[in-house]
């Protein structure tokens, strides 16, 4: 019982998460000049640099999502 808990929250934390960062990423390629602006009246950085930032920041989102949320999931799956 418990272990239907877990493996169904997991299931579902994959599935917001992954949601979230796809529209994050879409946001980030067909909203890119309003998202710049947005966080440039704020930090004042260059394009070069909001791009590395967005793009280091995605990838460890991803790494997080697939770690935490779809190994384990994937794990308790096979076992169960």
């Amino acid at each position: 019982m418990l272990l239907d808990i877990v493996m169904n929250l997991l299931f579902w934390s994959f599935i917001i998460n992954s949601v979230f960062f796809a529209v994050w990423l879409l946001t980030f390629i067909y909203a890119h000049q309003w998202m710049y602006l947005m966080h440039y009246r704020w930090f004042r950085i260059s394009e070069e640099t909001f791009d590395a930032v967005h793009y280091a920041l995605m990838g460890a989102y991803k790494l997080f999502i697939v770690s935490f949320n779809l190994v384990p999931y994937l794990i308790l799956l096979i076992l169960v």
